[in-house]
């Protein structure tokens, strides 16, 4: 991307004209013959058309689109004639002396230049990325709003910029204008035939990984599912346009044996939870939290595994055995010099990665070559098969080309945002009716949702972390439990990462000194095992018992209730010395001396009953000091368990 982003104010233009005429090849003309105009080119070839599309517009899009476009639009409508092969003029150059796309273009253009000015100073503070460039940044803006993979610390950077200005509203309508637009350019650039815009023309079988099942299954989360309902709606409407018209073709949802195999566990360990048997567990995913919300017994789980696969049956989503496809030895994409390439290169997607952990995914990548017949077009409607992953390594694999066997071939997998945007377009869906839109759609919730996802991957991480540790004896159950319930804390629904919570959000995925803080949770929860508070309702003798114990605090409450004694017991004192003084003032020659030192002794005889009380007072004082700060500590507590926090 240029960094005029001429490229983002080209799309957000495509955008709002499409919205104006929604036959997208007579918008490519439009702007062919804004760019012809403003170069001047009266006479030209289908190359130069391309070269000054992309000199004013950066638009990069295919030379059979283009060719089509100058022979099926601007021919046809007198714009410009043939001279031959990929030879045009224009017809009378004396109608071109206007170009009416120019205002619009520099008003959008100057937008966001201004939103990238801003997107650059705000990567400054946001310390992953302090290694990049500004130009680094502003390239990969483009691909992270068009869907794309781009680096990890991008993508947090992007998404964190984008919930930090959400509040704004010209910010959000900008950035979703982009979003739109791309939409229709990310299409043409797959050189899909005019003419066949609206008809799905191949059978596409779509396989869901396990992530993607359990997300169908509505126990990932309600913002995945609606991605995935987002998704299906478009599959459905795609099958019924085509049968409609009497095309056979039809795009179907399958899972392999391998996922099947992984959902089982997934409810097994469920049931144990459930059962009492496996309490570690129940901190383990987001699915397997979800699955045991609400289940009493072992059978409960049972329940919902029926629904589940019922459901699976319901909606068409058939199993692909998967040991029949090592029967086809010529589609096997591992290999083990391939394997080991790839090891080396998966940190670029992020640590940790283990080469069992990359040979699984060829071993998926193998299937749907194998669903391929071997042949991988570079179109994806004409792909025949894919995965449909949310995994960001399983993504990073599929499109290489030496998985691949040639850089122009589709990849083996694409995520759930790529396969809506291509099905969106092809059904030649506008974006008038916002309310109609997926989700997917505005960048906020995208951008949300891909916090969300790298908060559940640390999460994740670290709980696999400490189950390690537990596993092999270094923190006991009571530890880890706790410790799983901190790190749990921590996931969140998607939707609530705002620009309050934003922070800290982006401290845990990214802190580096998780070790030190969860050591001082384990020293909070020895000294804690005495302290009542962590119960739901505090006994009050118990925890003045408790603050009593301490000898810093008994020091501190019995200096205090001494004091407090004090004054009390000697305010009889400096009443009877006030009113001593205030009666011998007043006192007239009749009043004896007697009569006022009587009256001084008759304010004095109360201290002795005090006094003989004294212990109880005090005690009573420091009872009610520890009143007074249990309330605060409830108060504080809102009435609920002691959270220690990391």
């Amino acid at each position: 991307m240029d960094k005029d982003n001429r490229i983002l104010a080209s799309v957000a233009l495509f955008s709002e004209l499409f919205d104006r005429n929604q036959d997208v090849y007579h918008l490519v003309g439009e702007f062919i013959k804004s760019a012809l105009i403003s170069n001047r080119a009266w006479e030209f070839t289908l190359d130069e058309a391309n070269h000054y599309l992309r000199d004013n517009f950066d638009f990069y899009l295919p030379k059979a689109v283009i060719s089509k476009v100058l022979r099926l639009r601007l021919k046809a409508a007198g714009f410009v004639q043939a001279l031959g092969k990929d030879h045009y003029k224009v017809t009378d150059p004396s109608t071109c002396s206007t170009n009416s796309l120019d205002d619009e273009f520099e008003r959008l253009k100057q937008t966001y230049d201004s939103i990238c000015g801003k997107l650059i100073e705000y990567s400054k503070a946001f310390t992953s990325t302090e290694h990049r460039t500004g130009d680094e940044v502003g390239d990969q803006f483009y691909h992270f709003l068009l869907g794309d993979s781009v680096p990890e610390d991008l993508s947090r950077l992007y998404s964190a910029f984008i919930v930090e200005f959400s509040s704004e509203d010209e910010f959000r309508e900008h950035l979703n204008l982009i979003r739109e637009g791309l939409v229709i350019y990310s299409a043409l650039i797959s050189a899909q035939e005019p003419n066949e815009q609206g008809i799905w023309r191949t059978d596409l079988k779509v396989v869901l990984d396990t992530e993607l099942l359990l997300t169908m299954g509505g126990f990932n989360g309600p913002v995945y599912q609606q991605f995935f309902d987002d998704f299906y709606s478009l599959v459905k409407e795609v099958n019924n346009a085509n049968a409609s018209r009497g095309k056979k073709a039809r795009i179907s949802l399958h899972y392999l044996e391998e996922g099947k195999n992984q959902i089982e566990g997934i409810f097994a360990r469920a049931e144990a939870t459930v059962g009492g048997r496996d309490a570690i567990s129940a901190h383990s995913t987001t699915a397997h939290r979800t699955i045991i919300n609400g289940c009493s017994t072992p059978s409960d789980v049972l329940e919902k595994k029926a629904r589940f696969y019922r459901r699976l049956e319901i909606e068409g989503i058939r199993e692909i055995e998967s040991s029949r496809v090592y029967e086809r030895i010529p589609f096997n994409v591992e290999d083990s010099s391939l394997l080991k390439a790839l090891s080396s290169d998966a940190a670029r997607v992020g640590s940790g990665y283990s080469q069992d952990e990359i040979a699984a995914r060829l071993e998926q990548f193998t299937i749907i070559n194998h669903l391929r017949g071997g042949v991988s077009s570079s179109q994806f409607e004409m792909s025949n098969a894919i995965l449909l992953t949310g995994d960001r390594l399983t993504r990073f694999l599929g499109n290489d080309p030496r998985v691949k066997f040639n850089i122009k071939d589709s990849p083996f997998a694409i995520d759930i945002d790529y396969i809506t945007n291509r099905l969106w377009f092809n059904l030649n869906k506008g974006f008038r009716d916002k309310t109609s839109l997926p989700m997917s759609f505005d960048m906020v919730t995208r951008a949300q949702s891909v916090l969300g996802a790298q908060l559940r991957v640390a999460v994740n991480a670290r709980y696999s972390k400490y189950k390690g540790l537990y596993d092999s004896g270094r923190i006991d159950r009571d530890e880890a439990l706790i410790i799983f319930s901190e790190i749990r804390a921590k996931e969140i629904d998607p939707r609530t990462i705002t620009e309050a919570s934003l922070q800290d959000v982006l401290e845990f995925i990214s802190d580096e000194h998780l070790d030190e803080k969860v050591v001082q949770v384990k020293q909070l929860e020895t000294i804690a095992q005495n302290v009542p508070t962590l119960e739901y309702r505090l006994k009050s003798q118990q925890f003045e018992n408790f603050l009593l114990m301490h000898r810093n605090f008994k020091s501190l409450l019995r200096v205090i209730a001494g004091i407090l004694f004090f004054f009390i017991y000697s305010s009889p004192i400096y009443i009877g010395i006030f009113i001593f003084l205030l009666v011998r003032a007043l006192q007239s020659e009749i009043d004896s001396r007697l009569a006022v030192v009587a009256t001084f002794i008759s304010f004095l005889i109360p201290l002795f009953p005090l006094w003989a009380k004294r212990h109880q007072i005090r005690s009573a004082i420091s009872r009610g000091i520890c009143r007074r700060y249990r309330s605060y500590l409830l108060a504080k507590l809102g009435r609920r368990r002691l959270q220690l926090k990391l």
